[in-house]
């Protein structure tokens, strides 16, 4: 049961996600004309890090060790997370505008 639960959590927030990359992707594909290019483009290139770029991640684990892998796994994440902050602070976010249906 308790695995049931955990994967139940862990998909939860996986769609969770999605939503929310697709509704960012949305919001940046502003010329009607271009959208369904522009949408496939960007999804295509999120998905290089997580197909690619996991594939040697049993590896460094295998290497490291689990507390040493998730230090690196960490430090690695950190940059995404400070250029997430920059780019509120100068308002990016907010001249998207909301995302038209």
């Amino acid at each position: 049961m308790g695995a049931g639960i955990r994967d139940y959590g862990g998909e939860f927030h996986q769609r969770h996600r999605t939503v929310i990359f697709v509704a960012y992707l949305s919001a940046l594909c502003q010329n009607p004309l271009h959208t369904a290019t522009q949408y496939a483009l960007l999804t295509a290139l999120a998905a290089v890090g997580r197909t690619y770029l996991s594939s040697g991640a049993g590896y460094v684990a295998k290497a490291t060790g689990w507390p040493l892998f998730f230090t690196i796994c960490v430090v690695v994440a950190v940059p995404s997370l400070i250029l997430l902050a920059w780019l509120q602070r100068r308002g990016h976010f907010e001249r998207l505008g909301a995302v038209k249906v």
